[in-house]
């Protein structure tokens, strides 16, 4: 029988952080009954990156919007 690699378990930074390690190996957020996902755990195993995008496209998230690629980005 061959042994399985174990991948490590990663959980929140802390009790109030926004996301949550989803089980496909991304940082996830449940926002009107559908999955929006910020970066794999692995290469992020902190969240910061994950946050940082989160807190960029959370208030188009919220409002039912797709958010843009690149908010800081000027158009013309």
């Amino acid at each position: 029988m061959t042994k399985s690699i174990e991948t490590p378990v990663v959980r929140k930074p802390y009790p109030e952080f926004p996301l949550f390690p989803h089980a496909s190996g991304r940082w996830a957020k449940k926002i009107r009954q559908k999955f929006h996902y910020f970066g794999k755990t692995a290469a992020d195993p902190s969240g910061d990156r994950a946050l940082d995008l989160w807190l960029k496209q959370k208030d188009e998230l919220l409002a039912g919007r797709t958010p843009r690629k690149d908010a800081d980005a000027v158009v013309g």
